[in-house]
């Protein structure tokens, strides 16, 4: 896969893969016209009573230029 100019990043429902500013990985995100805003999903762990990791998924948004380069999925 070759990375992608943030310019030529599809502005609709499309889902990618994305890199963007104060992020440690790439994340499946979407555009989001109606906040002009990307979407993403963001992994989290937390651990639970010392016993055991809960792992999921947080929604964060980030401004178009937060975006650095992008990836079809």
């Amino acid at each position: 896969m070759k990375k992608q100019k943030p310019e030529t990043a599809p502005k609709n429902p499309t889902m990618i893969l994305a890199y963007f500013k104060r992020q440690h990985q790439p994340l499946a995100a979407m555009w989001n016209g109606g906040d002009e805003k990307w979407v993403a999903a963001v992994p989290q762990i937390e651990p639970v009573g010392g016993e055991w990791i809960d792992t999921y998924f947080q929604s964060e948004q980030f401004s178009n230029h937060d975006l650095e380069w992008w990836v079809e999925i």
